[in-house]
């Protein structure tokens, strides 16, 4: 594939996320499952001159195998995240009130999230990613995904300490389900770890500004930023995803589907 379609192929990936945003007014699960099909088709279609299928990017799961992957994938990402809230907790010293959520609620938030998820690794480690592991290899890859990914994730009114901190750890995110992905050779894996993460994100928060939509609220802590700087809101996601890292490391690698140049 030249670069001029590889361009277009992620350009129209990270176009259709863009643009997704303005359809939230139809409702998040509306929004992201749309998303999926509409990036799954257009993968289709830009596979069809390499003669590739779906399945050669591990876009689904295919055995029992992938949906175990899955599911470690989100047991992984939920602890990650209970063990960052861990820390913060143990930082801050603040005390969660339950608050009444409605099993409904609960329901649709596990879809719209899981289809988040799915549809941003399927984008971002799907066949962009794919692509530039077979060509430049793999820091390049994980760089440029990296960097794509955590532009994703910011806003226009973001401060410029807030830029770099998103960037940061996004990034780091990034690389994890990018190596999720080149142990495993499909998407159940970082999926499943990016989902379980997010889920746990919203139903646990880990700072009052974050109240609001999960199944607790926080109450109490000392949260001053005098004592709590960006360090050390970053450091414990920095650990623990790099213990998650190595851990994945140690996973020996499924054959490879796409093979790199010669």
């Amino acid at each position: 594939m030249n670069v001029q379609i590889y361009g277009i192929y992620l350009g129209g990936n990270y176009g259709l996320i863009f643009l997704a945003q303005f359809a939230m007014p139809l409702g998040e699960i509306a929004v992201n499952v749309l998303l999926c099909i509409l990036i799954v088709i257009f993968t289709k279609f830009i596979l069809l001159p390499e003669e590739k299928k779906l399945d050669q990017i591990g876009w689904r799961p295919l055995k029992g195998k992938h949906w175990r992957q899955l599911i470690m994938g989100i047991v992984t990402g939920m602890a990650m995240l209970i063990s960052v809230v861990l820390i913060l907790k143990w930082q801050t010293g603040f005390r969660w009130q339950s608050t009444p959520m409605p099993m409904l609620t609960i329901f649709t938030l596990f879809i719209a999230v899981l289809a988040s998820a799915y549809v941003q690794e399927l984008a971002f480690r799907g066949y962009p990613f794919q692509l530039l592991l077979t060509k430049y290899g793999l820091w390049p890859a994980q760089i440029i995904i990296a960097l794509f990914f955590g532009l994703m994730h910011l806003s226009s009114n973001m401060s410029f300490a807030d830029v770099a901190s998103i960037m940061f750890t996004t990034g780091i995110g990034s690389i994890l389900f990018g190596l999720a992905y080149i142990k495993t050779k499909k998407l159940a894996l970082p999926t499943g770890i990016h989902f379980g993460w997010n889920l746990l994100q919203i139903l646990l928060p880990r700072h009052p500004s974050l109240n609001g939509k999960g199944i607790v609220k926080i109450v109490e802590g000392s949260f001053d930023v005098a004592k709590l700087n960006a360090w050390t809101w970053i450091m414990p996601y920095a650990i623990i995803m790099l213990v998650v890292g190595i851990g994945l490391l140690c996973i020996k690698a499924e054959e490879k589907i796409l093979h790199p140049q010669r």
